[in-house]
């Protein structure tokens, strides 16, 4: 239980120092502790402003963030409430665990869940309650400490203590709490808890051997203990009610001791982050809305001279609502191991239902990348149709020429389905291959997970990686290069073909709008998923950037898009504008040289 343990959940010492663990420094010539403990800023606390003290007698409130000042007999009580004070003065040294005794300390295999509840005093917070409870859910201490500065606030909401059931319980103080949990732990003990940087601190105690669920859940985002246990445990925990004082140590030990226990009997739980748990659903439900708005506005409120070209922007509209969907059932994380990408899907709709379907909805949601510069070249094609080639226009919209064009760009998107299909789903042998580190980095066997494959060497060179993704690559290219083509064109004709003022602005306002739909997609989709492509070739592990950032950017796509149209076309910006009440300019134009042209848009 220990090694599996230690292997698979054992939160990495880089983790713990920037989430702010205590942890003591090392003497570079003895590789002994040089007696001094670092405590280094996390994230959040990096961005607070540095304070000042105006004066002798400043203090800064370690809670409330206000500066108060001292009274006339150096009492520290920040004025702003009474339970809030500053710094922590007097503190006892910090320890480290003991070390082993050898192999036959029994503490070496120990596992354990400890959780500490804190109280304010006139020294700031300071532990009042540990619990320690074995793999089994047991007891095995469970100490109230008596504070050495007098308790401004027990905290009863939040620690569930109240100051006369320490005075009646806290028979030790912070050192002999200590010696009677060196008993039962060692350096190489395991401790599960719940961000326990901040009981570490409490205790005054550097140990870096942790299953942090924070960390182990949710990565930095640090998910709250309570939200965890209701999710993945169905149970409710630190209610605050009269026959309930709120946290309870020993229920929280136990939780995190089940949490991790739940993982370790459940080889389906993946976890991600909370980017992929909440950015598909909010970007389907806004893309959805936004989209829908924008079929009706076209549907109403399209001018004459938009014409028919208002179908395609319908058609696009739809198609950014399926995409969205899609995104929705299949939200895609990728991982780098060894020289291979891996697109996989952990929060699926039908994760637990059907591997084989969701691998094949993973390979469709990265081919809508290609699916959606098809559509866009058909509408750069209307475009030049329309300009360069009006007696073309007719056939545009004829069914058998629809049929044709919906059957180009159907070739032109599954033509990278196939290529995953062929080169890109996983094999036994590959499963098998990737396992162990798989199960080390997401809890999770690649026997259970739908994913893809780009193996670019492991360990020998394999080309159906550098076949999928570089024939990938180069059909987005070949797409975009159309498009540019078309563009210079449409560009050219606009300005050497004699046309109206109002003709011309209304052709030049279209053809912004598609570079801006190319554009756009090519900074969203294309770019993200070149980097997502070809960064393991780096061999660096940088996939929760690439997981937070550049996948969630693809999904952003959908919603953008008709916001671009909408802005980019005066029949629909004054729309909007109008129903919103916000004045638009007038502009007025001189017509009198110019040669009316009949044309269709």
């Amino acid at each position: 239980m220990y090694t599996i343990l230690s292997r698979r959940f054992l939160s990495s010492e880089e983790d713990l120092r920037q989430s702010g663990y205590p942890y003591f420094q090392m003497n570079y010539f003895s590789g002994e502790p040089a007696g001094k403990v670092t405590i280094r800023q996390t994230e959040f606390e990096e961005d607070e402003p540095i304070w000042i003290a105006n004066g002798a007698r400043m203090r800064l409130c370690c809670r409330c963030k206000n500066d108060f000042e001292l009274d006339e007999n150096g009492e520290d009580v920040c004025l702003f409430h009474l339970k809030k004070a500053k710094f922590d003065r007097e503190l006892q040294k910090f320890v480290s665990t003991p070390r082993s005794l050898g192999p036959v300390d029994p503490r070496n295999r120990n596992v354990f869940g400890i959780d500490c509840e804190m109280v304010y005093t006139r020294n700031g917070p300071a532990v009042a309650r540990v619990s320690l409870v074995d793999f089994a859910e047991n007891v095995v201490l469970d100490i109230f400490v008596k504070p050495e500065a007098l308790i401004l606030d027990p905290n009863t909401e939040f620690s569930g203590l109240t100051v006369e059931m320490i005075e009646e319980k806290a028979r030790d103080n912070l050192e002999t709490c200590r010696q009677k949990l060196f008993r039962h732990i060692n350096s190489r003990s395991i401790l599960i808890g719940h961000s326990l940087e901040a009981d570490l601190k409490a205790l005054r105690i550097a140990h870096l051997t942790v299953i942090d669920t924070a960390l182990l859940f949710g990565g930095r985002m640090k998910p709250s203990l309570k939200k965890l246990a209701r999710k993945h445990l169905r149970k409710s925990i630190q209610q605050f009610n009269p026959e309930n004082l709120g946290h309870d140590s020993v229920e929280d030990a136990r939780t995190c001791v089940q949490l991790v226990k739940q993982l370790f009997s459940d080889p389906n739980m993946i976890f991600i982050s909370l980017a992929h748990s909440y950015i598909p659903k909010i970007l389907c439900i806004l893309s959805t809305i936004i989209n829908t708005f924008f079929i009706t506005l076209v549907h109403r409120k399209s001018s004459i001279s938009i014409g028919k070209y208002k179908y395609l922007l319908i058609t696009f509209s739809i198609f950014n609502i399926i995409t969205s969907l899609l995104e929705l059932i299949a939200p895609i994380s990728t991982e780098s191991f060894q020289i291979s990408l891996i697109v996989f899907v952990a929060d699926s709709l039908i994760y637990e239902y059907h591997r084989d379907l969701t691998q094949f909805l993973i390979s469709l949601r990265c081919s809508m990348v290609c699916y959606t510069f098809g559509l866009i070249s058909i509408h750069f094609l209307y475009r030049y149709f329309a300009i360069c080639k009006n007696y073309w226009l007719n056939l545009f919209f004829k069914p058998k020429y629809i049929l044709i064009m919906w059957l180009l760009v159907s070739i032109y998107g599954s033509s990278y389905l196939i290529l995953i299909a062929k080169y890109m789903w996983p094999d036994d042998v590959t499963r098998q291959k990737l396992n162990l580190d798989f199960i080390e980095k997401y809890n999770e066997s690649t026997g259970n997970i739908p994913f893809i494959i780009a193996s670019y060497g492991q360990p020998e060179i394999d080309p159906s990686g550098i076949i999928a993704m570089g024939s990938a690559t180069i059909i987005s290219i070949i797409s975009l290069t159309f498009d540019a083509v078309l563009a210079t064109k449409i560009h050219f004709a606009i300005k050497n073909k004699v046309l109206s003022n109002h003709v011309k602005r209304v052709h030049r306002n279209l053809l912004k709008t598609l570079i801006a739909q190319t554009v756009i997609p090519s900074f969203l989709t294309f770019i993200p998923c070149f980097i997502c492509w070809f960064f393991p070739l780096l061999k660096l592990d940088q996939s929760y950037y690439i997981n937070s950032i550049f996948v969630p950017m693809i999904s952003a796509y959908p919603v953008i898009d008709p916001i671009v149209i909408i802005f980019a076309l005066n029949d629909y910006r004054r729309v909007l504008c109008k129903k919103f009440a916000v004045k638009t300019p007038i502009y007025f134009y001189n017509n009198t040289s110019s040669v009316l042209q009949t044309t269709r848009f």
